[in-house]
Order: C-alpha cells, then structure tokens, then sequence
C-alpha cells in the first residue's frame, strides 16, 4: 500500500484518531475471521493507533474501500475426501526489511487442509519479526519457526486426534508404549503424560519458496549463519531438530508464483498477482445461482404503492387530477430489480414510462 505523503503528515495528528483504535480492531475481527487479504494493512495500521497520523487516515480510508468494493467476496471450501485421505498443508513466507523504520521483516503463513478432492483454508499468520533479518533465507527461517511453533504442529496434534476418532488403529496393531511407563513396576518416579505422543498418522507438509533453506534445513547446520548466536539461533535449531526428528513434518518446494503466504508479506501487488493470489485463497465474488431453474422460479413479486398527489410545480401541471405512480418490481430474496414511475390522468391511459 503505497501513499504519497509528505514529512509533514507524518508528524501531523489525523483527524481520525480519537477513534482509529475502535475502526481498526473492527477490520481485524473480519480479518482473522474470513478476509485474510486484508490482514497484512490492518497489522501494519494497528502499530500506529497510538502515533496516529495523517497518513494513517488515508491508508485506513483505503482498506475500508476496498472492504466496501469486495464486500461481496467470499471464502470457498471444499471437502471430497476422508479424513485418512487428507494432509495438512503449511505455506511459510516472509519479506526482506520490509519496515521502513526498523528494517525488520515481516512473517506471514496459511494452513489448509488439502487432498485430490479437498482444500480448506484453516489459518493464518501475519507478524512482524523480533530482530533484524541480513537476507531473505534469514528471514524466512524465521518465518518458518514461528508457522511451525505457533500453529503448524499445534494442528497437526490436532488432526492426529481427528484420524485416531474416524479411523483407530488397527487391533492387533501393538499400543505406543514410552520409556519409563508403569510397565516397568520398579520405575517410582513414573509420571504419565498428558498428552498422547504423536504416531504418525497425521502428515503436514511446510511449502517453502527458497531453495537456500530447504538444504539448511536438510543439512541442519549453515556456516553462513554463525552471526545469530545473539537473534535467530534458538529458533533456527528448533526448526532443524523438528525436521528431523518428526515423522509427521515434510518438507516441500514451491513456486513463489503459488506461494499462499506471499500476501500476508507484504501491501505491493500489482493486479495480476493479486487476483492470483485472492484465486489461490479461494477469495472470489459470491456468483450466486438458484438451485431451481428457471421454469419452476417465479416471476418477480410486483408491489404497487398507492398514489400519491405530487406536490406543485412550476414545471409541471397544477391540476389535481394529475397522480404519481410507483411500481416495485422483486425478485425471490425481495430484492428491487425494476422500479417504474409514470403520471397518470384520469382520462390518460397511456404505458408507464421506464427510468
């Protein structure tokens, strides 16, 4: 989102900001909840609730247009597989010093559920990065991290609870049994787990667009990367030790032309690739069709209001016998489709006139 402005509407207050805070937690709730497109604007509009500026009016009155001019857009889903059928896929990106201010990154990342049949977007991510990225594969193993930590393999436990309800493991199929448990009668210090440890059942692949982090990620280690001791080294080995040790995580390159997350990176597009984007969400206008056809449909209701004596003139006749008529036309959901106007004498029986 590109607004020319001036240094002196960076400083000046704008006249929206006794109540920005209220208008753009309202954007967020749709946001989070079905329009995802708008999640990066609303993010970065939300930083700037208490240095709210002039600038920031003309950014949130953008974002409410263009809420407004797709307000008819619609999230689609659908679902054609069983649940053993289905895998979880995680998309993970991230911008390169996209702040201005600070020069850090921006971490943006979708889950879906996906099969030959089925795709539903489940969540997704949009947040600004902790410390200063020196690349793009700096950046987006970071990005990777936080899709992973935050709600990628949270849902994956979640889905494995989901595959062992529809489809239980086999009966002679032998229990997981973990070190340490009460079948070891001596083992004092035993303490059961709160949570089942995953057995594999539930896959999810993490699409990523950067070849550089796949082999980082395949290799576990970077010589490259020996400068973040101090901001991305406990993330980066986390992220690498899950990759390995998991059964249920794989890996997957990608296009950055079909990368899902690159909206939630960045606010520059051209228009090709945003509506590429809005068809890889699922994000289109609701085209919606009746079900029935249309021999069995109805005509559109008409509603007739009583005439009205128009009001004098100076145009038009003074006579009294002189009457308006307004003829509503509706379809099925009610909605106005056709409206005729015309003036009547008694005497004048002539066809109403469209406008």
């Amino acid at each position: 989102m590109t607004i020319h402005s001036s240094p002196k509407t960076l400083i000046q207050k704008g006249r929206l900001s006794p109540v920005a805070a209220r208008i753009v937690l309202k954007a967020l709730f749709t946001a989070r909840l079905v329009r995802g497109d708008c999640m990066w604007t609303v993010n970065d509009l939300a930083r700037d609730v208490t240095k709210w500026s002039v600038v920031c009016d003309k950014r949130l009155h953008r974002l409410i247009a263009y809420m407004w001019y797709t307000r008819d857009y619609v999230q689609s889903s659908h679902v054609g597989n069983f649940p053993n059928e289905c895998m979880l896929g995680m998309f993970a990106d991230a911008s390169f010093a996209g702040d201005v201010e600070d020069s850090t990154s921006t971490s943006g990342m979708t889950l879906c559920l996906f099969g030959s049949r089925t795709f539903v977007p489940l969540a997704w991510l949009c947040r600004k990065q902790t410390a200063v990225s020196h690349s793009s594969t700096e950046a987006e193993l970071a990005a990777l991290e936080a899709a992973l930590r935050l709600d990628g393999l949270p849902c994956l436990e979640l889905w494995d609870c989901v595959l062992d309800v529809f489809h239980p493991p086999k009966e002679n199929q032998s229990p997981y049994i973990p070190q340490g448990s009460r079948m070891e009668p001596f083992d004092l210090d035993w303490v059961p787990p709160s949570i089942k440890p995953l057995d594999g059942q539930g896959i999810m692949y993490a699409f990523e667009d950067n070849e550089a982090v796949l082999h980082m990620t395949v290799k576990g280690i970077s010589p490259q990367m020996r400068h973040v001791a101090r901001t991305h080294q406990v993330k980066y080995g986390w992220v690498f030790e899950r990759i390995k040790f998991d059964d249920g995580l794989f890996l997957k390159y990608v296009n950055t032309h079909n990368q899902a997350a690159y909206m939630l990176t960045k606010g520059h597009f051209t228009v090709a690739q945003w509506t590429h984007l809005l068809h890889l969400w699922q994000l289109e206008p609701n085209n919606y069709k009746d079900t029935k056809s249309t021999k069995e449909s109805s005509p559109p209701k008409e509603e007739t209001i009583a005439p009205v004596q128009s009001k004098p003139k100076k145009t038009t006749s003074k006579n009294p016998n002189h009457h308006h008529h307004l003829q509503v036309l509706r379809n099925q959901r009610g909605q106005v489709v056709l409206c005729l106007s015309y003036r009547t004498h008694p005497l004048d029986q002539r066809e109403p006139s469209k406008i």
